[in-house]
């Protein structure tokens, strides 16, 4: 998961160098605790919606550009991560053209709240199962530190995506039924069972 997380603001009266330098120091702990959060609430969700049976993949090597796939209600799909916080003024986020071969693959940005890190709302990249991510246009990304010319090289792989083309989701409920859709109503054995799991007993 990627921080598109600008530094540079007050919390209740302290001063914005702490408040960011707790974000900054901590990045790597306050981004897995996010990624569980939200694999959490995503949980909960479904769960409300009657889908009980939820398979999710994590893959060793980041190399697709998803930090897991999550198999549900017949749609398996590879989601890749990105945060801000909720006054951050990152307008735009890198995405990896790999995640467009992937099953159902989708970006969602969450924004989230810096001091009880409560998540929402969601931005979402992708469209509906089965359907490749689209175009993610011609901006190359560069990384982040210049090499010893102080020259930022290019990354192919990658594409510069603007917070304009995702799509708001005030609600983890509104995000799982764009995700996952409505519920099967199927009776027969296996009927709940994820793509994944189907095929793994086939």
């Amino acid at each position: 998961m990627n921080s598109a997380t600008p530094n540079g603001h007050t919390i209740d009266g302290h001063d914005e160098e702490i408040a960011c330098t707790v974000h900054s120091t901590h990045s790597s702990t306050r981004e897995k605790a996010l990624e569980h959060i939200f694999l959490g609430d995503l949980l909960r969700a479904l769960w409300r919606r009657g889908i009980h049976d939820v398979e999710i993949l994590r893959p060793e090597i980041d190399r697709n550009g998803y930090e897991f796939v999550i198999g549900c209600n017949g749609i398996r799909r590879s989601i890749q991560l990105k945060t801000t916080r909720k006054n951050g003024k990152a307008q735009a986020v890198t995405v990896n053209c790999r995640l467009a071969s992937e099953p159902s693959g989708c970006v969602i940005w969450i924004l989230f709240d810096e001091k009880t890190l409560q998540l929402g709302p969601f931005l979402w990249l992708g469209q509906g199962s089965g359907v490749k991510l689209q175009d993610l246009g011609n901006k190359v990304a560069k990384h982040a530190r210049g090499n010893k010319d102080g020259v930022k090289p290019e990354r192919p792989g990658h594409r510069v995506v603007s917070k304009s083309r995702f799509t708001r989701f005030d609600s983890m409920h509104q995000l799982v039924k764009t995700l996952f859709g409505e519920p099967a109503t199927r009776t027969s054995a296996g009927a709940g069972r994820s793509p994944m799991a189907s095929e793994a007993s086939a």
